[in-house]
């Protein structure tokens, strides 16, 4: 019997023919396609999900001979020596810790002050990140894996845990956290650059007060490991440098005379911007910002600062009344870029304990908003009088220590502890750190989670700002 056959463009072939010629197309092109896609699948999974998908994908990773006992591939000791130009027979006396950062990449990305640790997560990939990264200490010739979770089962395998870097991530899981106890030989690190009211207006649990840490790292200065924004530097000039300083008027092409640039308009806790608008009824004031009139985008670009110094005053004014709490907007908007703040929010003292000397206004030297703006306006007025304020770049200089950088878990490591310690750190409560009491109000749940600005502005009448402590 004959074979019925296919047609196809001027050929006739036997259907098991075009079977043959079908199976051949597939194992030569489709499958090695296919393969390609479920590696790159497999690959993303691994930099990018979170979860049991990773933690199989790193029981695999974990058997490679490349990795360490301890974790770490064996790239990262090499990249530490190198980077640091170190002896390769250091290679033995490296140092590995692994720290925990409590929190999720994704919250991390709702901070933009947080930029530079996201960065320290970055696969490559537009959009994704790693579950954990190095960071390298080289002088305490230390390599620290930080990872981001939230698994309280992952604290076990940990050298360290760092709260309050994403204090979102708080919220709904102090139940459990402030029950657990951290085990012998493991540090907790209480981590903030904002105040403790803004802290519980985002997690809206007072047993936040009960959460259990070891050593603060904060703004405050009583803090175990104190992070301040920015530092007075000595910075001694020569003869002629210092001739031509002083002569330098920092008056000269500033046209225009107060700014003030703020995004947070609600999760303040004193009447901030009714004292604004005080003072914009008596002079002109140019405000920028989510709670201004004028924008300037992106929001905190060199573009944006140097917008801001054409402006003889500035109004850096924090968005809650705490010792210590003297922000960005005094050491790098203000000081940084030559424009004389004028400060409100931690009292005077707190400001000249850090800042360099005679270079700010305290709204507090002022018995009122009107006596405060008339003087303004006679500095204004008067250029010698103004230039006294920027005499400080003679002798003195400033560093800004905001965003925080990968390099601050760095300074955990003097303050850190291990099984063999002979002295077993105290566990402590947040609520009685210097961090938490330290404010000119208590810190409780009406005054924190509660109020909003417009709230806090109807009570600007009882207000009085903070004055010299006695």
């Amino acid at each position: 019997m004959k074979q019925k056959r296919c047609s196809y463009v001027g050929y006739y072939l036997p259907k098991r023919k075009i079977y043959k010629v079908f199976r051949s197309i597939i194992r030569r092109a489709v499958r090695p396609i296919v393969g390609i896609i479920l590696v790159i699948i497999l690959c993303g999974s691994y930099l990018v999900l979170p979860g049991p998908w990773v933690g199989s994908l790193s029981q695999f990773f974990k058997s490679n001979p490349s990795l360490t006992p301890d974790g770490f591939y064996v790239r990262d000791r090499r990249e530490f020596i190198t980077r640091y130009r170190l002896d390769p027979s250091t290679n033995g006396s490296t140092i590995f810790r692994e720290f925990l950062l409590y929190g999720g990449i994704d919250n991390m990305e709702d901070f933009p002050e947080l930029s530079g640790i996201l960065n320290l997560f970055a696969a490559g990939i537009p959009g994704s990140y790693r579950h954990r990264a190095a960071v390298l200490c080289p002088g305490f010739r230390t390599v620290i894996g930080v990872t981001v979770s939230t698994d309280v089962e992952e604290f076990k395998t940990k050298d360290a845990v760092v709260f309050g870097m994403m204090p979102k991530m708080l919220a709904g899981n102090l139940a459990t956290l402030v029950n657990k106890l951290p085990p012998v030989g493991q540090t907790w690190v209480y981590f903030s650059t904002e105040s403790p009211f803004r802290a519980l207006r985002w997690v809206k649990d007072l047993r936040l007060a009960k959460l259990k840490y070891h050593k603060l790292m904060t703004y405050n200065a009583d803090s175990d490991i104190p992070f301040s924004f920015g530092k007075t530097v000595s910075n001694e000039t020569s003869g002629s440098l210092r001739r031509v300083l002083s002569k330098q008027n920092y008056a000269k092409g500033k046209n225009r005379l107060i700014a003030w640039m703020a995004s947070n308009c609600e999760e303040i806790f004193w009447p901030r911007n009714e004292f604004v608008e005080r003072i914009r009824e008596l002079v002109r004031v140019d405000t920028y910002g989510r709670c201004g009139a004028i924008d300037c985008l992106p929001r905190g670009s060199e573009q944006c600062k140097k917008l801001l110094g054409q402006y003889k005053f500035y109004l850096a004014l924090a968005n809650t009344e705490c010792r210590d709490y003297i922000t960005e907007t005094f050491w790098d908007t203000s000081l940084q870029h030559g424009i004389l703040p004028v400060v409100g929010g931690a009292p005077r003292q707190d400001f000249e304990r850090v800042a360099p000397r005679n270079s700010f206004i305290h709204i507090g030297d002022f018995p009122s908003i009107k006596e405060l703006v008339d003087y303004l306006l006679l500095l204004d007025r008067n250029d010698a009088m103004y230039n006294k304020y920027f005499e400080w770049k003679l002798t003195t200089r400033v560093e800004t220590h905001f965003p925080p950088k990968p390099e601050l878990f760095c300074s955990i490591l003097p303050h850190q502890t291990d099984a063999s310690s002979i002295v077993v750190p105290k566990v402590k409560e947040l609520g009685n750190s210097s961090w938490f009491k330290m404010c000119r109000h208590k810190v409780d749940i009406s005054s924190a989670v509660r109020v909003r600005a417009r709230v806090i502005d109807n009570n600007f009448d009882n207000w009085t700002p903070w004055r010299q402590q006695k």
